[in-house]
């Protein structure tokens, strides 16, 4: 226990800095939490109500698992293409250039037609970038407008 004027000073001095540091990391804490739950119950809403609209509608339960499938999938798609493009904004141009070429290289090395032509592949490697489709998304169409 302090004894003395200066030690019983500097022990209220350092309960209310470990309090106000306590109390900061609590609130990160909850602030992170907070902000997980959001996301979550965000998307938990959208499944309950795609749901109740199903069963309105009489729609077979095949199918209603299938549309559930759908809107999961298609909401992982998108939470992994927003953390990708983060990390990537998170990088100077040269790391994003080399990361792209890391992830893209063993792809385009193994096709037959990049063999041997190395400042095609390091050209092609370079204008890379990566972008997630959604289940059933149009990317190409032949012969369409």
């Amino acid at each position: 226990s302090p004894q003395g004027d200066f030690q019983i000073i500097f022990a209220t001095i350092f309960i209310l800095a470990a309090s106000i540091i306590n109390a900061s990391i609590f609130g990160n804490i909850a602030v992170i939490l907070q902000q997980i739950n959001r996301k979550q119950s965000s998307f938990h809403e959208k499944v309950e109500n795609a749901t109740s609209t199903m069963r309105n509608m009489i729609i077979p339960e095949e199918l209603q698992n299938r549309v559930l499938s759908y809107l999961i999938s298609t909401q992982t798609t998108l939470d992994q293409q927003k953390e990708f493009d983060y990390f990537l904004k998170l990088l100077s141009p040269s790391l994003r250039s080399q990361v792209t070429k890391h992830i893209f290289q063993e792809s385009i090395l193994c096709n037959p037609i990049f063999e041997n032509k190395v400042e095609v592949t390091e050209s092609i490697l370079y204008d890379l970038y990566t972008v997630f489709y959604l289940p059933e998304d149009e990317i190409c169409r032949q012969g369409g407008p």
